[in-house]
């Protein structure tokens, strides 16, 4: 049995702004459209679900960066820890008929939520709506999977709008080179021959975080066509600094230095650290 959408009540905006746990309000009909607010001031646009098993979903733009949540989800119980302090949980979903595909999600502060690290592909999903299953990896205790079943709204006209907040296409033929693996990193077959150095934002209120991009190879080891994915915190800047690293960077076939790099779409990180 899917869980049924309910509208969250005033309480429920803590949920999509990262600050506390909703608490659902009236009840939805399932074919109405996501719950939107627009936040003008702080130059953010959000869409967000709230159901009846607890689980909440949201998309948004803030300031340029997207950004996607689920929240309501039990505690990690084997988190991946990282070098810059964050950790992460896998996710693994499945849309209508699709096959099941995820990967790591970051912990956020708040450990019962996770923050995507494709949140563009992720939204392009949820606009088709229909029947979405999570699975959460040790949801059920050490060993057990959790899945949760839930019916997403048909419409995806809020979705629509928080995308082309932030200039993501609606439809975008890249979301299949990234395929059912949502793990950033390079093949085996290339290597950094002049990885990113990206330099650290001015002003910023943040010591660390994290930039995923991604970009289209040249023979020549050059990238062209990059993307900043997402940036943690959301509004750290750090996607920007990472995309101007990138026009130095050169990649290197691993085997033979001297062999053209194959033209292909990769994904990467991009690292921050305030020494």
């Amino acid at each position: 049995m899917r869980a049924p959408i309910r509208r969250p009540c005033t309480a429920a905006l803590a949920l999509v702004l990262g600050l506390a746990q909703a608490t659902p309000g009236l009840t939805q009909d399932p074919g109405d459209d996501w719950d939107i607010v627009r936040d003008r001031r702080n130059k953010q646009v959000m869409a967000y679900l709230q159901f009846s098993n607890g689980l909440g979903i949201t998309v948004r733009c803030l300031d340029g960066s997207l950004d996607a949540v689920i929240g309501g989800l039990p505690p990690p119980v084997n988190p991946e820890p990282s070098s810059i302090g964050i950790s992460y949980r896998p996710l693994y979903m499945t849309f209508r008929d699709d096959e099941e595909y995820g990967g790591r999600w970051v912990i956020a502060v708040n450990d019962t939520m996770a923050v995507g690290l494709f949140p563009a592909p992720f939204a392009r999903r949820l606009r088709e709506g229909g029947a979405l299953q999570i699975r959460v990896p040790d949801g059920g205790g050490e060993g057990r999977s959790l899945s949760y079943r839930i019916e997403l709204p048909r419409s995806a006209r809020h979705i629509d709008e928080v995308l082309t907040t932030c200039d993501r296409p609606l439809d975008d033929p890249r979301d299949d080179v990234l395929g059912r693996d949502e793990n950033p990193g390079l093949p085996a077959s290339i290597i950094w021959e002049r990885a990113p150095r990206p330099t650290f934002p001015n002003n910023s209120t943040y010591a660390s975080g994290f930039a995923v991009i991604s970009c289209n190879t040249r023979p020549d080891g050059s990238l062209e066509d990059c993307i900043a994915e997402s940036q943690h915190p959301a509004d750290s800047r750090f996607g920007r600094e990472a995309l101007n690293a990138t026009r130095r960077a050169r990649l290197q076939v691993a085997e033979d230095a001297d062999a053209p790099v194959p033209v292909r779409r990769v994904f990467f990180t991009v690292t921050f650290r305030l020494m």
